[in-house]
């Protein structure tokens, strides 16, 4: 069924539970990549870090912006950055291929994988069956666009029967805008906030998530170095706790957290940055599994289940066993890294 998109969600929270200053004779230096450039859905790294979170924690923390959950992956295994904000299935996807090299996930964030099918209403497409025929905008080597046949195999959908045109990432939602295509695949809040950014309205939009046939899986979390983690499990602990306080922070002070955007990026458009993060807390974090058993909320069953999807569309030579991709032994205690009730 589609997903549909609501105005901006007032979230009721609290204040998060303050952690206590560590002292140190010396900070330690530390530096964190994003998924992408500095935007509303990564905006809770950088509260954390003007509201003092990693400060207290003892950390002396840079966080960067970078090309996409790839190039951060490949900074962290290459030793250039500590820890990093990024794709779990774009993660497990380089361990394979790099044994031994790729960094592990040591908090799950995103909880439902926002990979979906973006459509205008008026192109009548509600659910996954309803591309047949019709044109879809997919890119070249996005994981998104990988996981398509995957999914639509999962539910009985020929691929053959899709017309797929491939498009460039800077293309795909001008096309999409102009009807040269009828649904475009990407990742729901990066392609419905470029479309509102062109005075698209979210009532117009249909959102049809990957989540709902079949891949239930994670989308970004904190991901660190094997390096760091064996050298350091310390200081791996510390990095979560802080980041699962800005998270926290977040949920209850959107504006504060894209403010803390702002003083880095000032020319951002304000109102649809805070939009993007309401639209990423309510549809992909703040899942009933994580208001029930937090940040970093972790199920084996689901992850089996998920990497067997996964394997398949990213034409892996093996399904991979959950420990070699997550450690949650990394994880604070889960009064650190719980939502107050709406």
């Amino acid at each position: 069924m589609a997903h549909p998109i609501t105005r901006r969600a007032a979230l009721t929270a609290g204040a998060c539970l303050a952690a206590p200053a560590i002292a140190r004779a010396s900070p330690d230096v530390v530096k964190l990549t994003l998924d992408i450039r500095r935007y509303g859905g990564n905006a809770p790294f950088l509260l954390a870090q003007d509201r003092g979170f990693y400060a207290e924690e003892g950390i002396d923390i840079t966080i960067d912006g970078s090309t996409g959950s790839g190039d951060a992956i490949t900074r962290i295994a290459g030793g250039a950055y500590d820890f990093g904000f990024a794709d779990l299935g774009t993660m497990i996807e380089f361990c394979v291929r790099n044994p031994g090299q790729g960094p592990m996930m040591v908090m799950t964030i995103i909880d439902r994988v926002p990979a979906s099918l973006i459509s205008f209403k008026s192109a009548g497409i509600s659910k996954l069956s309803d591309i047949v025929g019709r044109k879809v905008g997919v890119g070249q080597a996005d994981a998104v666009s990988r996981l398509l046949p995957a999914v639509l195999r999962l539910n009985h959908i020929e691929i053959e029967k899709v017309d797929r045109q491939i498009v460039s990432a800077q293309l795909r939602d001008s096309m999409l805008l102009r009807h040269v295509v009828d649904a475009v695949v990407g990742l729901d809040y990066t392609v419905v906030f470029n479309l509102i950014g062109n005075d698209v309205q979210p009532e117009q939009l249909n959102i049809v998530g990957f989540a709902d046939y079949g891949l239930d899986f994670w989308g970004n979390g904190l991901i660190a170095s094997r390096a760091v983690i064996a050298r350091d499990p310390s200081l791996v602990r510390r990095i979560t706790r802080a980041s699962a306080r800005g998270w926290v922070a977040a949920a209850a002070d959107s504006k504060g957290a894209i403010d803390a955007l702002l003083r880095r990026d000032p020319l951002l458009p304000v109102a649809n940055e805070v939009a993007r993060l309401d639209y990423v807390m309510r549809s992909s974090v703040l899942t009933p599994r994580v208001r029930a058993g937090g940040l970093g909320h972790y199920d084996q069953a689901r992850a089996r289940a998920g990497m067997t999807t996964l394997a398949e569309g990213f034409d892996l030579p093996r399904v991979p066993a959950p420990e070699e991709f997550y450690d949650p032994t990394f994880l604070p205690p889960l009064a650190e890294r719980s939502f107050p009730p709406v």
